[in-house]
């Protein structure tokens, strides 16, 4: 079976479909170039071509390095624009070597963290670790840590300029998470806050759901978050 990510971009800063919240940050004065919202939007679709191209086998990706390249020579991506809002230099040639070095290297394995409660057929509940794909970190939190970390983001929201000019920054002040969202984070301070804040939010939102906790996945290339409610999520 092709594996596809389970990554949706909308247009709206919220949204709660199927207890699942993806975000895709909005700029309203981006001038007459694509906006930063459509440049994500594009991106992201030429990530799920590149997916439908890979197999999972033993937490691996199984794959053929000529086809991700393909579809990175046959994407008419504008990556140009893409740099100027990401500070990145990715041409198709960069890119594609980028991605293939990302999907060659990538283990799709669980690693827990502290104590766990049970999976059973694919659903998790209560969990507490990590794993990651070739584009994006995930995160699994239980109820408790799903609340702290939505507790640490507002607070990350009030005080974004403060913390991320102390020792350590952001990723001393939010651990794991926080190390994901400081790599792709370039919007400047009034977004970086608003994306805290909001982030925050969709793990409160999709916490809500019970007892089991939330499982968040952050783009490795673009601000984008997914975030899910451990009790309908199934990978």
């Amino acid at each position: 079976m092709k594996f596809k990510k389970l990554l949706k971009s909308l247009s709206i800063c919220i949204a709660v479909a199927l207890l699942a919240t993806t975000f895709t940050p909005v700029n309203a004065n981006e001038g007459a170039k694509p906006s930063r919202e459509k440049i994500i939007e594009e991106f992201n679709e030429l990530q799920k071509e590149i997916d439908e191209v890979l197999d999972i086998k033993g937490n691996k990706y199984v794959f053929d390095k000529t086809e991700v390249i393909q579809v990175v020579n046959d994407s008419d991506f504008d990556f140009n624009t893409y740099n100027e809002y990401f500070n990145t230099n990715y041409t198709k040639d960069v890119f594609a070597d980028t991605a293939v070095h990302l999907i060659e290297t990538a283990n799709l394995e669980y690693k827990s963290v502290g104590e766990n409660t049970c999976s059973v057929r694919g659903t998790y509940c209560g969990k507490n670790g990590t794993s990651s794909g070739w584009n994006y970190d995930r995160f699994y939190n239980n109820k408790t840590n799903s609340e702290k970390s939505a507790t640490k983001l507002d607070e990350l929201s009030r005080n974004w300029a403060l913390v991320a000019g102390s020792s350590g920054g952001i990723s001393a002040f939010l651990p794991g998470i926080g190390t994901a969202i400081a790599a792709g984070i370039g919007l400047g301070a009034g977004w970086n806050s608003w994306y805290a804040g909001t982030l925050a939010a969709a793990i409160r939102s999709n916490n809500s759901d019970g007892n089991c906790g939330t499982v968040t996945d952050i783009n490795k290339f673009t601000t984008v978050f997914s975030v899910w409610s451990q009790r309908e999520f199934n990978v």
